[in-house]
């Protein structure tokens, strides 16, 4: 779990993170194999983002049927330990990978604001059926993944609104300056660069009664 929390504060990619805690899911569980599937709310599907030890093809299948559709619908942990005997089981995602499921152990994902964003699927635990501590180990698995995936939705919102105020930016006329408290320039835009006739890297970082070539310029007054 140390190792898992250290990857989410430190990790940007949000596939390789997933990879990871699916890959510690299935190595603390003791199992063969563990899955990821996320919803799809235009489709109403539950696809697999990661597929850890299973098969490497996209599973996809409504989110109101099986095992994990009804721990999706549900918001509760379902342990299975005799999946073909249990009817909820969908024996055609075993035909279409070529894996053979014995005991199943399936938690919701479920984000900040309680909606449920997915499901996390542990399968053939080498040991006989899964436990109750497992269920707990899990949960909390399925937490930290909730948390990583709703960093990584934070992430591409900023990028987003970071890259609409550059094309703001750049689009502009009129020269735009960033100051810091210090009175350093953190930031100019290209009209700038070529009102005051410089480059961006000759300038960022330095004293803005620096960049104006004027003594006791106006701007670095209203600065001041």
């Amino acid at each position: 779990f140390h190792e898992v929390s250290q990857a989410i504060s430190s990790e940007l990619d949000i596939d390789v993170l997933l990879k990871k805690i699916m890959s510690i899911a299935t190595e603390l569980l003791d199992a063969e194999g563990s899955t990821l599937f996320l919803h799809d709310p235009e489709t109403n599907e539950l696809w697999s983002r990661v597929a850890e030890g299973i098969v490497e093809k996209e599973i996809r299948f409504p989110a109101n049927t099986g095992i994990a559709g009804e721990a999706f619908r549900t918001q509760k942990p379902i342990n299975i330990p005799h999946a073909y005997e249990d009817v909820r089981f969908n024996q055609d995602v075993d035909r279409m990978t070529g894996f053979r499921t014995s005991t199943i152990l399936c938690v919701p994902v479920v984000s900040r604001q309680g909606s449920t964003v997915g499901v996390v699927q542990v399968l053939n635990r080498k040991a006989g059926p899964f436990r109750v501590r497992d269920e707990k180990r899990l949960e909390m698995l399925a937490s930290q993944s909730a948390i990583a995936l709703d960093n990584a939705r934070l992430f591409s919102e900023v990028l987003s609104e970071r890259n609409y105020s550059n094309n703001v930016l750049r689009s502009l006329s009129n020269g735009v300056l960033t100051v810091d408290v210090h009175g350093n320039l953190v930031k100019i835009n290209e009209a700038g660069t070529k009102i005051l006739a410089c480059r961006s890297e000759n300038v960022l970082g330095a004293p803005i009664n620096k960049v104006f070539r004027v003594p006791k310029n106006w701007v670095t007054k209203a600065i001041s």
